[in-house]
Parts: C-alpha cells; sequence; structure tokens
C-alpha cells in the first residue's frame, strides 16, 4: 500500500542512505542541503514523501519559503540547480503532485515550484523556466579526459602552468573566506549582491566538513585569484559555486580550478561531474562549460499558481538598472542587501 507523508529528512533516521537508493538523487535530496537552507533562511521543509511496505519510494522535496515581501510558496528547492523527483513512475509521481497541490491549498501558497522531472509532465504544460544543464563522465582516465577537450579549453589549462597558477584542495574554513572574498568580487561584477557570509559557513559545517564536498582555491604568488565549491553526494560531484579575480583572467586561473576539480573527481572515483545550471541566454558561459565536452540538456522549471489554477511562465529577471545600482554599492552596503534579500528571492 502506497501512502504519502510530509516529512521533515532532518528528523528521518537514515534519510541520506535511502536517497541514494532512488535513482537520479543529488546532493540536493540530502537531509544536509535541507539543514543549510533552513538553517540560514528558515525555510520550512515539507519533503513529500511516498512511502511502501515502510520503505521510501518516492519524494518530490519541498521547502515552505514564507515572506512577508514576496509572499508564501513552495519550491523544490531553493537556490538548487535542479531538483528531480526522485520517482519510478508517472503514477507515484502524480500522487505526490495531488498531495503538494492539496498542501499548498491548505496552507496559502501562492505558487509552488519543481525544478526538473519534465519527463513526468506533460508535454502540452509549458516550463516557467528552461536552463541548461551539462554532465561530464568520468568513466575513462584523466589523460583521456584532458585529450578529449576542446582545443581553446586545452590552450587555457597549460597557459594557467605556465603562468605557475597554483592549485589547493581543501576543507578547511579559510578556503570558505578565501572564496567568499572572490564570490563578492564575481557578483559585483555581474551586478548582484553575494549570497551573506553565514550561508557558507553553514554550507562549510554540515556539508563539507562532513565529507560530502571540498573547495579548490587557486592562487598567484600566494593570492587566491579562482575559486571553486564542489559537493557530492553517491557517485555524482558538483562543480556548485565558482569565483574569480578578473584582474588575472588572461593567466586563466579558472581553468586551472576546474581542470584541479576534475582531477580530483577522477581520483576520488565518482562516475559523473555535474558543471551546474546555465542560463539559456548566457551565451559565455555555456561555451567555456562545453569546452570540457560534457554531455548537454536542458532543465526544465514548472511554476504552478494556485490563484490562476494552471501553470505559468516565470517573471522578469532583475533589470540591467538594478546591475548597475549594484556594481556601484559600497563592499558593505552590497554585502548587507544580499544578507537581507536572499531568503526573499528563493
Amino acid at each position: 500500500m502506497r501512502i504519502v507523508k510530509v516529512v521533515d529528512p532532518r528528523v528521518i533516521k537514515g534519510w541520506n542512505e535511502q536517497m541514494l537508493r532512488l535513482k537520479g538523487h543529488s546532493i540536493f535530496h540530502s537531509s544536509n542541503w535541507a539543514e543549510v537552507l533552513s538553517g540560514v533562511y528558515g525555510y520550512k521543509p515539507v519533503y513529500f514523501t511516498l512511502y511502501e511496505a515502510g520503505e521510501i519510494k518516492g519524494v518530490i522535496p519541498m521547502l515552505e519559503v514564507d515572506s512577508f515581501i514576496t509572499g508564501k510558496r513552495g519550491v523544490s528547492l531553493p537556490f538548487s540547480d535542479t531538483c528531480e523527483p526522485l520517482v519510478q513512475d508517472g503514477s507515484a509521481f502524480q500522487s505526490l503532485l495531488e498531495a503538494v497541490r492539496n498542501y499548498a491549498k491548505s496552507n496559502d501558497w501562492k505558487y509552488y515550484e519543481v525544478r526538473g522531472g519534465s519527463q513526468f509532465f506533460d508535454t502540452a504544460i509549458k516550463p516557467s523556466s528552461v536552463f541548461y544543464e551539462h554532465k561530464l563522465p568520468l568513466v575513462t582516465n584523466l589523460e583521456e579526459s584532458f585529450k578529449a577537450l576542446r582545443s581553446n579549453t586545452k590552450r587555457g589549462v597549460k597557459k594557467s602552468v605556465k603562468e605557475q597558477i597554483k592549485n589547493e584542495v581543501s576543507k578547511r574554513k579559510e578556503a570558505v573566506e578565501a572564496f567568499y572574498r572572490l564570490n563578492c568580487l564575481t557578483r559585483r561584477r555581474h551586478g548582484l549582491p553575494p549570497q551573506p557570509v553565514a550561508f557558507f559557513k553553514k554550507l562549510h559545517e554540515v556539508i563539507i566538513q562532513k565529507d560530502l564536498g571540498f573547495i579548490v582555491n587557486t592562487s598567484f604568488e600566494g593570492r587566491a585569484v579562482a575559486s571553486g565549491v564542489f559537493l557530492h553526494f553517491g557517485d555524482e560531484i558538483i562543480y556548485k559555486y565558482g569565483a574569480s579575480d578578473f584582474s588575472y583572467q588572461l593567466k586563466r586561473p579558472s581553468y586551472a580550478m576546474l581542470w584541479q576539480g576534475i582531477s580530483k573527481a577522477h581520483e576520488l572515483g565518482f562516475k559523473a561531474l555535474n558543471l551546474g545550471r546555465t542560463d539559456i541566454d548566457n551565451q559565455g558561459l555555456r561555451n567555456f562549460k562545453l569546452g570540457w565536452r560534457p554531455q548537454e540538456h536542458e532543465v526544465n522549471y514548472y511554476k504552478y499558481s494556485m490563484k490562476a489554477g494552471r501553470y505559468v511562465k516565470d517573471s522578469a529577471k532583475v533589470g540591467s538598472f538594478y546591475n548597475t545600482i549594484f556594481r556601484h554599492m559600497p563592499d558593505l552596503l552590497l554585502r548587507l542587501t544580499g544578507k537581507l534579500a536572499y531568503r526573499h528571492i528563493a
């Protein structure tokens, strides 16, 4: 008999072990990720979980975002590139989705959003947003992986070696601090506030120190000039965050950093490296990722409006006017903006 329950994965004994038995799992399905997002932003975990004979057979992870600015809704999951519903078939998916909709109605959600699962949605339903995802198979050895790179990517890696760029793989809090400094520079360059430092400290405490990730810091003459955060769960690793000091770009530190991450992933025996989400109109980032010869596919997000009673398109992104303001904000004010705003914009 199938039963759907709404649970908090942080209090379910053996949650991670059960997620590892479900096809399609990632770090975003782990209780650790729920603890980071809930702990920093105060989101309420409401994981719609399908039980059969006492075992978990499917799940749609959801966090309730309750904001006095942007309203109350369910997101699967905030600040997660993709969070595929972990189900065996369409029937199980529909059972869980019905439970989501009933819960949303009972708890006055404006909408709920599912990030992934396009194979279970009717093709007549249009996604609210579409992104690229790139996955790099790691089934061959490191030498063969290098040979497979596009020529410009090979040149970037070789250039970084020639420029005496150095890499360090670390789990220390000092590595997080170096990353955060570079992340603030990168977000400013893109005209966006950074996520609060508390988020990355919690990420370090709950995920990286629990042997579910590491940081690659790339330096030139002793100064960190690029950094990447890699998280892993099961047999897949994801390049979740990257940052760099643009003034050193000609030395190709980002190529060195990512190649070091790929090398470490090979060493640890992972089967695939997920290069993360890319906006459909960000051709520059897409080209950079394609240079590593990953498999590319689209990821659909689906947003169901409770008021409209149907799936809807996403609203427009932050305009260039606001990007310009953020680029010229003082550092302290920009960081404060991120600290105050992020929990409302998930």
